[in-house]
């Protein structure tokens, strides 16, 4: 987790929310100072003015029983190409990024996001670990964000 705070503060992330899933190993952490220290020297390093806020780990199903989200989920069960997804969803506001624990998002977690208007995305046909996907999911969102 240290490393992803690090490389999504130095791309331009706002707010880094971890995720308890049905799949999770850790469910609960007392890191969130050291999470947040991440974040501020990250920001200094690349010369961000804004340092992300680095949130309390929630539950995955609270943040699916709140208000619609504008967001993708990225499963390795498949979903539309990343360029077609970016295509629905609203650009004009906040677009929050969902990777999977260690095994994934449950069939069950995905289909709950899709009924809260989340999209399903794929990272391609390699099975990536967590943070080699938060941080390329990061990236490529970035990419085709800016590109419009």
């Amino acid at each position: 987790m240290d490393l992803v705070i690090q490389k999504a503060t130095e791309l331009g992330v706002t707010e880094i929310v971890p995720l308890v899933t049905e799949r999770s190993i850790v469910k609960e952490t007392r890191k969130l100072k050291r999470w947040q220290t991440i974040a501020e020297e990250a920001a200094e390093q690349c010369g961000r003015a804004v340092v992300p806020l680095v949130r309390d780990p929630e539950k995955l199903n609270d943040i699916l029983d709140g208000e619609k989200v504008n967001g993708l989920i990225f499963w390795e069960g498949g979903g539309r190409a990343l360029s077609e997804a970016m295509g629905v969803i609203d650009r004009g506001r906040t677009v929050c990024i969902f990777i999977g624990p260690e095994g994934g998002f449950t069939a069950s977690e995905v289909r709950k996001a899709e009924g809260q208007g989340i999209v399903r995305t794929t990272l391609g046909k390699r099975i990536l670990r967590a943070e080699t996907a938060a941080i390329a999911a990061t990236s490529l969102v970035q990419f085709l964000i800016d590109e419009k």
